[in-house]
């Protein structure tokens, strides 16, 4: 990933450090102009101080002028750069395996878009050419005046030295800071987004008070951790502020000493004094940029981790073209709590498939499993002889459907979405509304974050039929429906010639399922097995859950 924000960046990064680059034949003209201008006074010559002042006028004229004109080009180039790398990383985000996508938080997906992504961003398009021209500064100005003077050299490159000082002295504390403030700043988010989403469950269950106490307990950890990330900044600040007056005052006095004690000429000591502040600005730029590149190397590994991690190279991926489902002697743990242990079960192409159980038995867990959104720990999963994992992009949603209990919301109406989603097939979408008991007016007026469960519950139902996936995997489908939405999803259901797997507590399959399943005790038994112990009413309909 940052190979490629590095082409798109290098254009920016090469302007930038030309810029920086002239400055330093400027910057030397400019001393040793001033130098004249000063020696012509201290003579009376009066027009040679007005000549070598207009040129040195017309110098610093010219060189700002530059400035202003490569900065806004800079600026151009680099705001189309990041724009494009902007877009490789969602292009990346978005080619990302389901379970890298499933896994990931909404705080880690911000902080790596937003804090990760311009701190590597910047360290490529300008700490770099600003470390290096920093370096090739510091190195022209002691050349030049190691030619006036080795002295005055030596001694103003040992009193850079000093500002070695603040960076070493808080560089471990930095990135240690910044690692913590983004891990903290993602969890904060994430409980932050979680209580949006749960505004209601809050409200009605009367636990405003649990989530404001968690969120204080959130910011009081945040509060901490900034605290002592304010600390090394405001420390790192004086010191730098500290050593910068002893050196700026300090010049003065040295050079004053040794001009008057003949070790070292007039203009020399000009030079000296006028070269200084660029001399100490390089060297400090590039000492300090010590810490920044380590910062900079988080944010590299955290980008380069989590859901926009590089897909391997040998990664093959397949599509599908028989949609039978095997399992072999599946393992899944969540936390302590086990779910499969050594679970077997064939589902054979073109049947539809009826999963029930008692809640949090892994039934829910079992259709991410087989759509690849997680990953078993032992045992194996085929999709027509596919690997989930390595099911390749375009089986979603055309050869494989996938509808968990909780539906998406989207901003816009089920119209336009069906139009990006399966735009072959939208109309057709629209039609299975209807006979959904959608409205016109819902379907193509309203955002879809809009509707009630009911009516987004038909929305996707719509979609799932109209893209005739091979296999369509259908997680609690009555859940919010109607009577009415049962019964039109059963006969929906019944016409399919393709395999559907169902995860349920509804009895409503129970007529038209050729294959049922019980999932219980981290086992998957077939109604030949042992399911006249269970039925549908020791189970909510509604019930959400595994």
């Amino acid at each position: 990933m940052t190979g490629h924000f590095k082409k798109e960046l290098r254009t920016v990064a090469a302007l930038n450090g030309i810029l920086k680059t002239i400055r330093i034949p400027i910057s030397i003209l400019t001393a040793s102009l001033l130098s004249r201008t000063v020696s012509a006074a201290g003579a009376g010559n009066a027009a040679v101080v007005l000549g070598q002042g207009a040129a040195l006028l017309s110098v610093i004229s010219g060189m700002l002028l530059l400035e202003i004109g490569g900065g806004i080009l800079s600026q151009r180039l680099k705001a189309k750069a990041l724009h494009r790398c902007k877009l490789y990383l969602y292009g990346r985000l978005a080619a990302s395996p389901l379970a890298s996508l499933a896994s990931s938080g909404h705080g880690d997906t911000i902080e790596n878009l937003h804090e990760d992504f311009g701190t590597v961003t910047e360290k490529i398009a300008t700490l770099y050419p600003e470390w290096l021209t920093g370096i090739a500064t510091f190195a022209a100005y002691l050349i030049f005046l190691s030619a006036q003077s080795w002295q005055m050299a030596l001694l103003l490159a040992g009193m850079s030295l000093l500002q070695l000082i603040p960076p070493f002295l808080v560089r471990r504390f930095l990135q240690v800071n910044y690692d913590n403030c983004r891990d903290i700043e993602a969890q904060l988010t994430d409980f932050v987004v979680s209580g949006c989403e749960g505004f209601l469950a809050i409200k009605m269950y009367s636990l405003k008070n649990w989530w404001l106490g968690e969120l204080e307990r959130y910011h009081k950890k945040y509060r901490k951790i900034g605290s002592s990330s304010i600390y090394t900044g405001t420390a790192e600040s004086t010191l730098e502020e500290l050593v910068s007056m002893l050196l700026g005052y300090g010049v003065y006095g040295v050079t004053g000493v040794l001009v008057l004690g003949g070790y070292v000429p007039l203009e020399t000591g000009i030079q000296a004094i006028a070269l200084s502040g660029g001399l100490f600005g390089a060297s400090k730029k590039a000492f300090s940029m010590i810490a920044r590149f380590g910062v900079a190397k988080v944010a590299e590994n955290r980008l380069e981790s989590g859901p926009f991690s590089v897909i391997p190279p040998q990664r093959e991926t397949a599509g599908i073209s028989v949609p039978d489902i095997s399992i072999i002697n599946l393992s899944y743990s969540y936390g302590d709590k086990t779910l499969f242990g050594g679970a077997h079960a064939f589902f054979g192409k073109g049947r539809t498939v009826v999963i029930k159980g008692p809640n949090g038995t892994g039934k829910s867990t079992l259709l991410r499993l087989v759509a690849g959104m997680l990953r078993c720990g032992e045992g194996e999963i085929k999709v027509g002889g596919v690997a989930p994992e390595n099911l390749s992009d375009d089986s979603f949603p055309r050869d494989i459907f996938y509808l968990p209990q909780e539906d998406e919301t989207f901003s816009f109406p089920a119209s336009e979405f069906y139009r990006m989603s399966i735009p072959e097939a939208a109309g057709r979408a629209e039609e299975l509304a209807r006979e959904l008991c959608l409205g016109e007016d819902l379907i193509r007026n309203h955002p879809i974050d809009s509707l009630s469960g009911g009516e987004r519950k038909k929305v996707f139902l719509a979609l799932a039929f109209a893209a005739d996936p091979l296999l369509m995997l259908l997680d609690e489908p009555t859940n919010s429906l109607d009577e009415k939405g049962r019964q039109k999803l059963t006969e929906m259901v019944r016409g399919r010639c393709r395999s559907t797997v169902i995860v349920t507590h509804d009895s409503v399959f129970d007529s038209i399922s050729e294959e049922t399943y019980l999932c219980a005790e981290g086992q998957l038994r077939t109604a030949g097995d042992n399911l006249h112990g269970y039925t549908s009413k020791e189970n909510d309909i509604t019930g959400k859950g595994d």
